[in-house]
Order: structure tokens, then C-alpha cells, then sequence
């Protein structure tokens, strides 16, 4: 029998299905298993579509994934109302400020302390709550906020810690 994951099940039924990553897409093959399960690769952004992105990496010789996840949000917003009005969309974002802390072997380059990244990330997610709340399609749809580590740094890797989502 065949997988069939969320992504297959909502396409077959309609839906659009977009990601939005503040990172390579082609980390580990999340490209792949995208399109494997649902979604179009027209739908699928990353770095590549913040277009100075590159430029920026090799002027300042940064060691992180992608540009700060305000922008990453606007072009979520700007990727769920492309979405023709009145089709159901399934919307997926994966960002990258919080996934590391600083002076460790990734400095986020838009921030100088963790405490900054920290405040940053409950402004966006607070503003992104409150432009969802004006969409027209906002009684009609769930948000779902997950992390893929309890903290900063911290990537379950003590045998007594059990995967976490906040």
C-alpha cells in the first residue's frame, strides 16, 4: 500500500498547497519529499526567492541559512493571497532566526544577542496572528504554530528528551 500523506490527500480535494522556507529547499531533500506528497514545485520557495539573498552571503561571508524570518513571512503572506480567491489552500512555513544560538558555529547575521531574536520572533509571530485575524478566509481556517526543538540549540539529542513541539 502506498503513502499517502496530508499533502496528496488535500491536492486530490482541491487544495493549493504552498511551503515557504527561509532556508535551502534542498536540505535535506525537502524538495523531494514536498513533491512527493502533494506539492507543486511552482509552490514551493526558499532562499532562492529572496533574490539578494546570494549577493548578501558573499559580501558579508555569513555562515547562515537565509534571510530573517520577517521577510520569510511576508512572502508567506504574499504566497496565501496569490492563491486564487475562494480555493482552499494548505500553507506550510519553515523558518530559521530561532534555530540556533549565537556565538555557536551559525551566527544569525540581522541580530546581536539571542534575546533579540527571541523578542523578534514573538513580534512577527504576533503580527502574523493579527494580519491572519483580517483575512477574509480567517473563520474557515486553522493555524497551526510548531517548533522542531524545545529551545535554541537544543536538538533532542539527550537520551531522556522525547521529541517536543511547543
Amino acid at each position: 500500500m502506498k503513502n499517502i500523506g496530508v499533502g496528496n490527500v488535500l491536492k486530490h480535494n482541491g487544495y493549493v498547497n504552498l511551503f515557504v522556507k527561509g532556508a535551502d529547499i534542498d536540505f535535506m531533500d525537502t524538495d523531494i519529499v514536498l513533491m512527493r506528497n502533494g506539492f507543486l514545485r511552482e509552490n514551493i520557495y526558499d532562499e532562492e526567492s529572496f533574490l539578494w539573498w546570494e549577493d548578501y552571503v558573499k559580501e558579508n561571508k555569513v555562515n547562515w541559512w537565509g534571510p530573517s524570518d520577517k521577510e520569510v513571512m511576508e512572502k508567506f503572506k504574499e504566497k496565501i493571497l496569490s492563491v486564487e480567491k475562494g480555493k482552499p489552500f494548505f500553507a506550510v512555513m519553515f523558518t530559521c532566526d530561532l534555530h540556533a544560538r549565537m556565538g555557536k558555529l551559525y551566527k544569525n547575521p540581522f541580530f546581536d544577542s539571542d534575546e533579540e531574536i527571541i523578542k523578534s520572533t514573538i513580534n512577527n509571530i504576533n503580527d502574523f496572528v493579527d494580519w491572519f485575524k483580517k483575512q477574509e478566509w480567517y473563520e474557515n481556517t486553522t493555524l497551526i504554530v510548531l517548533a522542531d526543538h524545545r529551545k535554541m540549540d537544543n536538538h533532542n539529542k539527550k537520551e531522556n528528551e522525547k521529541l517536543y513541539n511547543a
